[in-house]
């Protein structure tokens, strides 16, 4: 992760770990206890109440537990400690997903991971950097998959993905939802931009506002209703 950081332009120079006793973690005894018994020796567990981030340990017979800090270089080339918490919502978002796209580009790697809202709080061309790291490292061999669901339309690119790997969730008159895959449609070519075609309301999966929602909000005095009228 450390590694990979700064390469994604999030300000972090580096993660660090401050330690901390175990009893002053912030988790209920029932929790504490669970810990005590599942931990091994030498196995890890990463535990994420609120904003914060902790990885707790077994070394030597004893619980070990860090907390997550990030470190910033500033003016004068020294390094600032941020707790997490003081991150923004994207640097926290990245920090969370790195360990899944390490894991899915680890070689023999056969995990499948299930990502929903993908690109929350993330630049479209930071999504794509995690995405295309992630493809680069996929082979025939491969034994790893991704599914995760995006609102990101920048994403929706032939150059990016087969058009069997992109589908749309259609929800119908009843409330229920069905998914479509690009490659049902006959007219999808390889060469097409399918964004303007998506957007344009030809593939589904856009939402349909039946009226404009401008004259209520310039005038919510007149959307107003009594009782008895």
């Amino acid at each position: 992760m450390n590694s990979m950081l700064p390469k994604l332009d999030t300000g972090i120079t580096h993660l660090g770990g401050e330690k901390i006793p175990f009893e002053n973690l912030p988790f209920p005894d029932t929790i504490k206890n669970l810990i005590q018994e599942e931990v091994k020796e030498g196995k890890a567990i990463r535990l994420e109440p609120d904003l914060d981030r902790y990885v707790v340990t077994r070394k030597e017979g004893e619980l070990v537990a860090l907390k997550l800090v990030t470190f910033h270089q500033i003016a004068d080339g020294t390094e600032a400690k941020f707790e997490l918490q003081q991150e923004s919502d994207g640097s926290r978002r990245v920090i969370d997903l790195l360990p899944a796209f390490l894991e899915l580009s680890a070689p023999s790697s056969k995990k499948i991971y299930i990502i929903d809202e993908l690109d929350r709080s993330l630049h479209t061309l930071l999504t794509r950097s995690l995405l295309e790291g992630y493809l680069e490292n996929c082979s025939q061999e491969s034994r790893c998959q991704l599914l995760f669901t995006t609102h990101d339309v920048l994403l929706m690119d032939q150059q990016l993905f087969r058009r069997d790997e992109m589908w749309v969730a259609e929800r119908n008159a009843s409330g229920s939802s069905c998914l479509w895959s690009f490659s049902d449609y006959k007219d999808v070519r390889y060469d097409k931009d399918i964004r303007k075609s998506y957007l344009q309301g030809r593939l589904g999966g856009i939402p349909r506002m039946r009226t404009s929602l401008m004259p209520m909000m310039m005038n919510p005095g007149e959307n107003k209703t009594t009782v008895g009228e």
